[in-house]
């Protein structure tokens, strides 16, 4: 069965959440009733865990070295001579004598949070290979909620990296002149 990701990209531009069905899965919900075409069976769960996986893990790779592009670095003992990324502009701009403390700590953080996303991932998708064939997962609130967000991240992303490709097409035909 696909994934009815149109329909619940619809049904979530509108508002609706992702709730637990009463016969186990998950479906969209607005105004205390249910949206048609938005099930998502346990099967179809299942499946729609191990793509979120693939796409996180093409995702971190690419993601890796952001930060430190991004961040970037102050240059030799501190100095602007060799700073780097935003740091460096700052620092060159003298708006910044060092790297905020705030940087660090949010850097930090972004594992933590990937740690307890994974952790939900994994459990989850643990309970649904421990099911029998042809039985529904009936899933908590917080389950459906993770499903919920999972749904979002996976649509927004999906936007993203079309909206990347867009305007990365579009300058190589600046650049190249076509």
């Amino acid at each position: 069965m696909p994934i009815p990701l149109l329909a619940i990209a619809q049904a979530l531009a509108g508002g609706a959440t992702i709730v637990a069905h009463s016969s186990g899965g998950v479906i969209a919900s607005s105004a205390g009733s249910y949206i048609a075409g938005t099930f998502i069976s346990s099967a179809v769960l299942a499946q729609l865990l191990w793509s979120v996986a693939a796409i996180v893990a093409a995702s971190l790779a690419w993601l890796a070295g952001l930060p430190a592009l991004i961040i970037g670095g102050p240059g030799i003992f501190g100095t602007t001579i060799g700073a780097t990324g935003a740091t460096g502009f700052l620092m060159k701009a003298g708006i910044i004598s060092s790297t905020p403390i705030w940087v660090p700590i949010a850097i930090a953080l972004i594992p933590v949070m990937a740690c307890l996303g994974l952790w939900r991932w994994w459990s989850l998708r643990k309970r649904l290979a421990s099911l029998p064939p042809g039985t529904e997962l009936v899933l908590s609130h917080r389950e459906a909620r993770f499903v919920h967000r999972l749904l979002v991240w996976m649509i927004f992303w999906r936007r993203t990296v079309e909206c990347l490709i867009r305007h990365a097409k579009g300058l190589f035909r600046r650049v190249l002149g076509t």
